[in-house]
């Protein structure tokens, strides 16, 4: 199932499921695109950009450790 449909702007959250809603919440893919939409950065706009760069951090030292400790 592509991940894009477990965003707010394909469906109405409303609609959802509750186990669909909090697997959308936690999604960087839907801060992602809450962050891009938010003209303002209040309330969920900056919620949202944390989360992001948490999501972001946590992937990038991710990467960092596996390209350290690879070898051949």
């Amino acid at each position: 199932m592509p991940a894009a449909l477990f965003i707010a702007t394909s469906f109405p959250v409303d609609a959802m499921p509750s186990i669909i809603k909090s697997l959308m919440y936690v999604a960087p893919l839907n801060h992602t695109d809450l962050v891009i939409w938010k003209t303002t950065l209040f309330s969920d706009g900056i919620v949202s950009l944390c989360i992001f760069i948490a999501y972001s951090e946590a992937f990038f030292l991710r990467g960092f450790r596996l390209i350290q400790a690879y070898s051949e």
